[in-house]
């Protein structure tokens, strides 16, 4: 299957359940209702073939069969008529019959597919859905602000994985994977780029030591995050960062606190993950610090 998700105003969206279908068949099938499967019949109906365990002797001609057992693969006949089919209606176009070893999907529109080597695309469903967006970044892997969203499949039948186009008001913004989603859940997705905010990273490093008797190496650490807005409105971003996990006993790693700024989160303590939830008026800029030490023992190979 493929998609296009079109993003609107206040947190919803249309999507378009499409399907890419190929046929040379030399016959142009038109005015056509069309029933895709996701079955493999063959997949399903072959016995399996059992063959014997042999064993054979280097260099001599002795051959022992502990186990034998012939059969041929035979191809069972499916009844269709025996499987429990449940029609379920799309909110808006389209429909699913459940049958043994797959979907069967039911475009609600004719359609003309043309006999050519390029694929015709139809639609099997189209519906309104809730997109709860919001801005985040990660500015130790990239130094962008994006814009991710929670996509509701609001249909009585699940999203298949495939590629999605993704569209906001301003046009085409780029494709995505989108992952197989059940009736009724939600999936995170990407909306692309906020150009209108930057984001600057950088570090600060100090190392010393410390302690007399057994001493230690301090390596003294601070992230810095800085957000500027040249947006027209008020946002509000979640910034992630990380520290180091230490799974050594001689080497800790502590966050400073006082010197951190206020408001952080876990998203997970044992991952070493934390994040803040900041709102930015136009034109303005903030900065996000963190600050943590890590100590070793003197000569201790460290790798973070």
């Amino acid at each position: 299957p493929a998609y296009n998700i079109i993003g609107k105003e206040q947190d919803k969206a249309d999507v378009e359940y499409l399907a890419d279908i190929h046929q040379e068949t030399g016959e142009d099938w038109d005015n056509v209702k069309v029933s895709l499967s996701t079955s493999e019949p063959k997949k399903s109906s072959t016995r399996p073939k059992v063959r014997a365990i042999e064993v054979f002797s280097e260099g001599g001609k002795t051959k022992k069969t502990f186990f034998s057992y012939e059969s041929k693969s035979e191809e069972s006949t499916v009844n269709t008529s025996s499987s429990t089919e449940v029609e379920k209606e799309g909110d808006l176009e389209g429909s699913i019959q459940e049958g043994a070893g797959g979907f069967i999907f039911r475009s609600s529109e004719r359609a003309n597919i043309k006999s050519k080597k390029e694929s015709s695309r139809i639609t099997i469903s189209k519906f309104a859905t809730e997109l709860k967006t919001g801005l985040m970044t990660v500015p130790f892997k990239q130094r962008l602000i994006y814009t991710g969203g929670d996509l509701y499949n609001k249909i009585s039948f699940p999203l298949l994985a495939g590629k999605a186009a993704i569209y906001k008001n301003s046009g085409y913004i780029g494709k995505i994977l989108l992952p197989y989603t059940p009736s009724g859940s939600k999936v995170k997705i990407s909306m692309g780029i906020e150009n209108d905010i930057r984001v600057f990273y950088r570090k600060e490093n100090s190392n010393f030591t410390d302690g007399f008797v057994k001493s230690k190496k301090v390596f003294d650490k601070t992230n810095i995050i800085t957000i500027e807005s040249f947006s027209k409105k008020s946002e509000e971003i979640t910034i992630y960062d990380r520290i180091p996990v230490s799974e050594i006993s001689d080497v800790d790693v502590e966050l400073d606190k006082e010197n951190t700024t206020q408001g952080f989160k876990w998203k997970g303590e044992n991952e070493g993950i934390l994040f803040w939830k900041i709102k930015i008026a136009p034109n303005e800029k903030k900065e996000i610090k963190l600050r943590f030490k890590i100590k070793a023992p003197e000569g201790a190979g460290l790798n973070f």
